[in-house]
């Protein structure tokens, strides 16, 4: 599969209080499924089983053992895409052990490319060659 943009800022997810029901959801998975569509080796065993239900919003709830990613659109549990999406939501706003370990350095998602002015050597200047510089100018 091809790598897909990172999202570079992911909130953290809202605490659901106890006896509340969360989003209407759209359907339940696990690490497991989302892993075997993203085609991505599940590389963790044992430990605690958590529900992942995804709900059309865009907040992220946790619960106890439950895990709420919004989507923001309709649910497709086959999109490969869609599904390391959820992988990413997983890892980097819940800090879900398991799935960081799945999606470590595995080169799935790309960093977007950085805006401004380019380094002159192909480098940047350290503080040294900066007052070098201004010095001499």
């Amino acid at each position: 599969m091809n790598p897909i943009p990172f999202t570079p800022f992911i909130p953290a997810p809202d605490v659901l209080p106890r006896g509340s029901s969360g989003p209407r959801e759209l359907g339940r998975t696990d690490l497991s499924q989302l892993c075997k569509v993203a085609e991505v080796a599940m590389r963790v065993t044992g430990g605690e089983q958590r529900t992942v239900v995804i709900h059309r919003g865009t907040g992220h709830f946790r619960a106890p053992n439950t895990y709420y990613v919004g989507i923001g659109g309709p649910w497709k549990p086959r999109n490969g895409v869609q599904a390391l999406r959820i992988l990413e939501v997983l890892a980097h706003s819940f800090h879900d052990y398991a799935t960081r370990e799945c999606v470590c350095r595995k080169g799935l998602f790309t960093v977007p490319s950085r805006r401004g002015r380019p380094a002159l050597a192909g480098r940047a200047m350290d503080a040294r060659e900066r007052m070098r510089k201004m010095r001499a100018a």
